[in-house]
């Protein structure tokens, strides 16, 4: 989409021979034509949209290429001089429309919201390492498990309801081959989990006691639903066992946050499946500035960029993605208070 309000390209574009002379040839971005359908029917009403994508779609929508889409000609593999024409008015049209309603600020107010959350992710790390001369990443991702109903038991709640519960509605159903239906958990559920898994930090001292930051981020996909992301940062000095600390985190999680309805990933098992130049999971030191590097730019930029053109948004202005810094007084005490620095955003 860049591109297309960008450049001044069409299906065609000139080129000159070895021998001098012009000739037209389709240009990569013509190449986009007989994918346009597709493109369209991936749109969910469901989704946040980027206003790049959010235009795409809009005008797809309003132009008679449409028609062309879905009566299968761009697909058909037979490209002529109509539907040439028809693909490069689209284009002009989408370049016209984005200059008329002034699209490139509204892209530029999008790509502030993940700037923001990148500025506020770098700065938790910078300040964690200020503090202390080393510090242990833990990663550590939360799942759900798949709940299958049959039609009788839908029934059933139906009947007793009068209504659906709120996790058979849209994106959050799914069928199998057997037609059953595939329940997937709901967001608000997804956040009272998080908010439960956060303050039972503090009545689990022998995982949490030396964790002195985290941060999260909430996702979607069609396959999987709802999940969860979490970095925690320990102090160094105090903690080793970073594959085991992650461990009993998840074990905090399938146990007692959800009762055996989620699962997890313990990411800092995956060595093996990373580039061992690129792994920085575990102890990282102060003065580590390459690893620390690794770490900003291939593991907390997971967080804070998420699916930058797309997100599964419920409703305005839940959140999505926070930071926390906890700073523990000194003492060494057991379950003393904490100061904390709490930030979230959409």
């Amino acid at each position: 989409m860049k591109e297309v309000l960008k450049g001044e390209k069409f299906y065609h574009e000139v080129f000159t021979t070895l021998g001098g002379k012009e000739m037209r040839r389709v240009s990569a971005f013509g190449k986009h034509c007989s994918r346009l359908s597709d493109y369209a029917l991936s749109f969910n009403p469901e989704f946040s949209y980027s206003p790049l994508l959010r235009h795409f779609y809009q005008e797809y929508e309003r132009h008679p290429i449409r028609a062309w889409g879905d009566a299968g000609m761009m697909i058909s593999g037979k490209i002529g001089q109509k539907e040439i024409e028809l693909f490069d008015d689209f284009v002009k049209v989408l370049r016209d429309v984005a200059v008329k309603e002034r699209l490139k600020a509204k892209v530029l107010d999008w790509e502030s919201k993940w700037r923001k959350n990148k500025s506020r992710i770098e700065k938790m790390e910078t300040e964690l390492f200020e503090r202390h001369a080393r510090l242990v990443v833990v990663r550590v991702d939360f799942m759900y498990h798949k709940e299958v109903l049959s039609e009788e038991e839908v029934g059933k709640m139906v009947a007793a309801q009068n209504h659906m519960h709120s996790r058979f509605r849209g994106s959050d159903r799914q069928q199998n081959g057997s037609g059953n239906l595939i329940c997937l958990v709901p967001f608000e559920e997804v956040q009272k989990d998080r908010q439960k898994f956060t303050e039972k930090m503090r009545s689990h001292p022998e995982i949490f006691r030396y964790l002195v930051g985290y941060a999260w981020r909430i996702e979607y996909t069609p396959r999987v639903g709802y999940h969860m992301h979490f970095v925690l940062f320990f102090d160094g000095s105090k903690v080793q066992r970073h594959e085991y600390l992650a461990e009993q985190v998840g074990h905090l999680w399938v146990q007692e946050i959800t009762q055996g309805r989620g699962y997890y990933h313990n990411v800092n098992r995956d060595r093996d499946k990373i580039w061992e130049k690129k792994w920085v999971l575990g102890p990282i030191d102060h003065w580590d500035h390459d690893r620390r590097k690794i770490l900003v730019e291939d593991v907390l930029s997971y967080f804070y960029k998420g699916r930058q053109r797309i997100q599964m948004l419920p409703y305005k202005g839940a959140n999505l993605f926070g930071t926390m810094t906890l700073k523990r007084r000194a003492t060494r005490r057991v379950g003393r208070p904490r100061s904390i620095r709490s930030s979230t955003t959409p």
